[in-house]
C-alpha cells in the first residue's frame, strides 16, 4: 500500500515540476512523423529528389511532378531551401518553403556576399547577390550575414521570390 502511494506522489510531484507533461499522451494513438508529404506544411514540405543533392542548403525548383524537387539554376524560380542531401533519386528531403518558413534560412553562395545584399538564384542552387544591370530577376532574400567567397553560407531573411525588373 505505501508503494502505491509514493508512486501516485511521486507522479503528482513530477507533473508539478513539469518533468511530465499530459501532452505528450497523445488521445488518438498516433504519432507525429517528419518525411510525410500528405497535408498542409507549416513552413516545411517533404520532397523526393530526382537525382543527387550533395550539398545542403541549396535553392530547390519543383521537380516533374508535385511530388518532386530539383535543383534550382540562375532562371529558375526557387519553391525552398533543401536542407538535406541525397546520393540519390527518390530519397526524401526537406525543403523550407521560401513562402512560409518563419526562420531565416542558410544559402549557398556562388559568388562573395555581403551583408544586406539582395539574393538571387546563381547556378546549381546556389545564390548571388542582385546584379545592378537591369534584368528580370527572381529575389529570394536578403544577406543577414556576409560570405567572403563561392562555397560558403549566407544567413538570409527569405522572401517567397519577387520578381524585379
Amino acid at each position: 500500500m505505501n508503494t502505491i502511494l509514493l508512486i501516485t506522489l511521486a507522479i503528482v510531484a513530477a507533473l508539478a515540476l513539469g518533468f511530465l507533461s499530459l501532452k505528450a499522451f497523445k488521445p488518438s494513438g498516433f504519432v507525429s512523423l517528419c518525411n510525410i508529404g500528405e497535408g498542409i506544411w507549416k513552413g516545411r514540405k517533404a520532397f523526393l529528389t530526382s537525382g543527387p543533392v550533395a550539398e545542403r542548403y541549396l535553392l530547390g525548383k519543383l521537380g516533374a511532378d508535385p511530388a518532386h524537387i530539383d535543383i534550382a539554376g540562375a532562371n529558375d524560380v526557387p519553391i525552398g531551401v533543401i536542407t538535406d542531401e541525397a546520393s540519390g533519386a527518390e530519397a526524401p528531403l526537406n525543403v523550407n518553403l521560401l513562402g512560409s518558413i518563419d526562420e531565416t534560412q542558410l544559402m549557398v553562395a556562388a559568388v562573395p556576399i555581403n551583408a544586406g545584399d539582395f539574393l538571387v538564384p546563381a547556378a546549381n542552387g546556389r545564390v548571388q547577390p542582385m546584379p545592378a544591370a537591369a534584368g528580370k530577376y527572381n529575389v529570394v532574400g536578403r544577406a543577414l550575414t556576409s560570405a567572403p567567397a563561392a562555397g560558403e553560407t549566407v544567413s538570409a531573411d527569405p522572401v517567397f521570390h519577387q520578381r524585379t525588373v
